[in-house]
């Protein structure tokens, strides 16, 4: 039903999912097929469970897919749909790593954090304080 998303430089290992806290990432290959298994999965997955998915701020990405075929497939599972490229957890989804500007959001949400911090908490590596 899913696609990989091989990692490595070699192809060393594949992802068909990724997982964090509350929010999941699936990648799968385009067909009604796996639109209708997905769908099916999510909503055994409330009733096993009895937790809620949030299917209208769930989001259906399509990577050399019709905006038609995208558009239809998010009726089917009553949710958004979107192009590439996406952030996910702060990371650009189908940018370049090995480009500086893959890594501008990550960065910019790093310092937007620690600008939160008082700079008396830090301390300057190799310096000492005294009272």
């Amino acid at each position: 039903m899913f696609a990989t998303y091989e990692v490595g430089a070699h192809g060393d290992f594949a992802i068909s999912h990724l997982q964090f806290a509350d929010d999941n990432l699936l990648m799968g290959v385009k067909s009604w097929e796996n639109i209708r298994i997905l769908k099916s999965v999510l909503m055994l997955f409330e009733y096993v469970f009895g937790l809620k998915v949030n299917f209208h701020k769930s989001m259906l990405y399509g990577v050399n897919i019709s905006d038609s075929w995208l558009h239809e497939a998010a009726s089917v599972l009553h949710c958004k749909h979107d192009r590439l490229p996406f952030l996910y957890s702060g990371l650009p989804i189908s940018g370049d790593p090995r480009k500086i500007v893959f890594w501008y959001p990550l960065v910019d949400r790093i310092k937007r954090w620690l600008s939160g911090w008082k700079s008396h908490n830090l301390s300057m590596g190799g310096s000492f304080y005294f009272p």
